[in-house]
């Protein structure tokens, strides 16, 4: 029994002691809890944010504490529809942001301290978080086929709501100031696809973004134009298409061998229509506008007839009329003559008919210089055009003809006369001998 004794003596001991080392090992440990539990402490932070212009609360804002020692993210939080946010965090220091696209906080808290033995729960005992609109700009041009586009519809986008518009000026140029962030630009034309597309607004920054504008479709427009007196097609007639909206410039064409003339690649329009030729004049357009919407051609040719002016002048020289001088009227692009009539008694020369357009007036007479002038003759008009010709044997000095050339080289001979007379007498009056060389030799004979 002693010995049962004994042993339950010992597996008390035992039992002591290992209980004695457990609670000994569990005296650190809740220490550690403890002061982990103090290191870890959590506190709400809370305030709010508005928009410094209007006071609004600012729903939407993303509110962002950072570690004052390394500006790493603590915890992030997003204002409700009062513009009120709250965030979980540790005893420590931090910096607080606020974004919202287009717009950063005027008076971000630096360096902000939290604290459990600080009652600072809430910082909007420094005020809200204000926020101030920050903005760039965007610009470009708008153009179709090279040429400006004026007047185009330029907007900027977000969320579908449109913040900004403009429109483009005479040379398509827009621009327009932009709140930063990341947009989309829009650009609407009557006739043309509308274009969308995405932008990136810098702050301070002018973000470059030119557009060619792309047809809803293209479409055509042919015809014919004939002579009204024949019914015969002409060719070269110039013809011209202007649109209504002036979005594309006015297109011009020439009509073929058998009159007539195509439009391709026209966008959806009202159009005007002209022609022009020289020496014709349009006597019926039937068309006050043409209405582009399908490809078509003209149901009635347009008729031109001739026109003409006439053309007269007078010929001369410098003292006199010069009858019976050829008069020829020149095509200036083939350099062949048109017409030819000559000047009457009195130097006049008249053309009655001539259709209308751009000459060459040439004059010829025997024993004149010939000479040419150009000359437009318009629609029921009459051109004067004088003309004085040089003689072809008239030598000319000092920019005189033969006459006066003659009296003037008469007058520097006389005028040299005067000059050798003056200088002999009074050679003479030095010594008179020279004037009676003879009389005094035979005074010396007689003697």
């Amino acid at each position: 029994m002693l010995r049962d004794g004994l042993m339950a003596v010992h597996r008390g001991l035992l039992i002591s002691v290992i209980v004695i080392i457990l609670l000994i090992g569990m005296v650190p440990l809740a220490v550690t809890v403890d002061c982990a539990g103090e290191n870890v402490k959590e506190n709400v932070v809370s305030g709010s944010v508005e928009f410094k212009a209007s006071g609004q609360p600012a729903e939407g804002v993303k509110v962002t504490a950072y570690y004052f020692s390394n500006g790493t993210i603590a915890n992030v939080s997003t204002t409700d529809s009062d513009g009120n946010y709250s965030l979980i965090l540790p005893n420590g220091t931090y910096n607080f942001s606020a974004e919202l696209m287009g717009y950063r906080a005027d008076n971000p808290l630096y360096n902000q301290t939290i604290d459990s033995d600080v009652v600072l729960d809430n910082l909007s005992n420094r005020g809200p978080l204000l926020l101030v609109p920050v903005f760039g700009r965007v610009a470009g041009n708008v153009s179709y086929k090279e040429g400006p586009v004026i007047g185009a519809n330029v907007s900027i986008w977000t969320n579908e709501e449109m913040l900004n518009y403009t429109s483009t000026d005479e040379s398509g140029y827009y621009d327009m100031q932009v709140m930063i962030g990341e947009r989309e630009l829009r650009v609407i034309e009557p006739g043309f696809s509308e274009i969308v597309t995405n932008v990136s607004i810098e702050e301070g920054n002018i973000t470059r973004t030119d557009f060619e504008l792309i047809p809803l479709s293209n479409y055509s427009l042919s015809g014919r134009v004939v002579a009204g007196a024949t019914g015969e097609g002409l060719k070269d007639v110039e013809v011209t298409v202007t649109p209504e909206s002036g979005v594309i410039s006015p297109q011009t064409t020439k009509t073929n061998e058998t009159g007539y003339f195509r439009f391709d690649e026209l966008i959806e329009d009202n159009y005007t229509i002209s022609v022009s030729r020289d020496a014709y004049i349009a006597l019926l357009i039937p068309y006050d506008v043409i209405t582009l919407r399908e490809n078509k051609t003209l149901d009635y040719p347009i008729v031109m007839r001739e026109a003409y002016g006439e053309l007269s002048g007078e010929v001369a020289s410098s003292t006199f009329l010069i009858a019976d001088a050829l008069v020829l009227l020149i095509d200036p692009d083939s350099n062949e003559k048109v017409d030819e009539t000559t000047t009457n008694t009195k130097g006049i020369y008249y053309f009655e008919k001539v259709p209308t357009g751009d000459y060459i007036v040439r004059v010829e007479r025997n024993g004149f210089i010939s000479t040419e002038q150009p000359v437009r003759i318009d629609e029921g008009e009459t051109a004067i055009l004088d003309f004085d010709l040089a003689r072809i044997d008239q030598s000319y000095i000092f920019g005189q003809d033969l006459p006066h050339t003659l009296m003037i080289v008469g007058e520097v001979i006389a005028l040299f006369m005067m000059l050798v007379s003056f200088y002999i007498r009074i050679k003479a009056g030095e010594d008179p001998s020279l004037l009676y060389p003879y009389e005094e030799e035979e005074e010396v004979k007689t003697g």
